[in-house]
């Protein structure tokens, strides 16, 4: 989500997004009215580079550009293991908690646990 900053914004204006020569009219459903100060925009931006935010109000006046730079995610798409805990587990024949520690995990990860050649997905309920 963006927040778009202004002043007189109108509880039905037009959020316009722009990158390059590509425009992007924003559905009503993708943004929230907060006050006439502030729009708060529900958008996926998925290309690097300078946009343009515009808001048109009903009547047909149109705000001023606003240049904004959105960057490459710094986060490495390859999850990195530092440690797991206990870091030696004891052979057992029942379940037993093993914390993974790193970086890079995300929501909905998979783990997979390789015991010589077999690999057994663990499934997030465990």
């Amino acid at each position: 989500m963006i927040s778009i900053i202004g002043n007189n914004f109108e509880s039905n204006s037009k959020v316009i997004l722009k990158i390059a020569n590509s425009t992007y009219e924003i559905p009503s459903s993708r943004t929230t009215y907060i006050n006439s100060t502030q729009i708060d925009v529900n958008v996926g931006l998925t290309d690097v580079g300078y946009w343009k935010a515009i808001v048109e109000n009903s009547n047909g006046y149109v705000s001023n550009n606003y240049d904004f730079y959105v960057q490459k995610n710094s986060v490495s798409s390859s999850p990195n293991i530092s440690e797991i805990n206990p870091n030696s587990p004891n052979v057992s024949s029942t379940r037993q908690w093993i914390s993974i520690n790193g970086s890079n995990f995300v929501s909905g990860v998979i783990v997979s646990l390789k015991i010589g050649i077999n690999i057994y997905e663990i499934p997030s309920s465990r």
